[in-house]
């Protein structure tokens, strides 16, 4: 059985390298895809050669594989989301915003917390603002 790691690694694996390229050329790339032309590049014409990195033969079946991920991973998110939602309770101290998956497996109330350390590891990587 696969971990959640593995199943992570592997799409990772699959887009790996994928984000180094010219985002004209596989834009352009994804636009005239049955063409099999040469495409250039209108952002990188003025600047040296290697600053462009032009999507290999092989890139475009990696580009479908890693599009064919991102269902799977954002259920995974999602998924996440659910459990570890948060509500407010209060016994006599002032409300108390806490994370609800978190404090059904007995976590602390400072562990519980919301926004825990699960929601915030998770949401981290995934601001635009950062």
């Amino acid at each position: 059985m696969s971990t959640t790691a593995d199943a992570l690694d592997a799409m990772k694996a699959r887009s790996e390298g994928l984000t180094d390229l010219c985002a004209e050329h596989l834009r352009q790339g994804i636009r005239h895809l049955q063409r099999n032309c040469h495409i250039e590049c209108n952002v990188h014409e003025d600047v040296e050669t290697d600053a462009c990195r032009h999507p290999a033969q092989g890139d475009g079946d990696r580009m479908a594989a890693s599009l064919a991920d991102l269902p799977r991973l954002f259920a995974a998110v999602e998924a996440v989301l659910k459990l570890h939602t948060p509500f407010v309770w209060d016994f006599g101290f002032g409300p108390v915003t806490s994370c609800r998956g978190c404090a059904d497996q007995g976590a602390s109330e400072a562990a519980a917390e919301y926004p825990c350390p699960t929601i915030t590891a998770l949401l981290g990587p995934l601001r635009t603002d950062a």
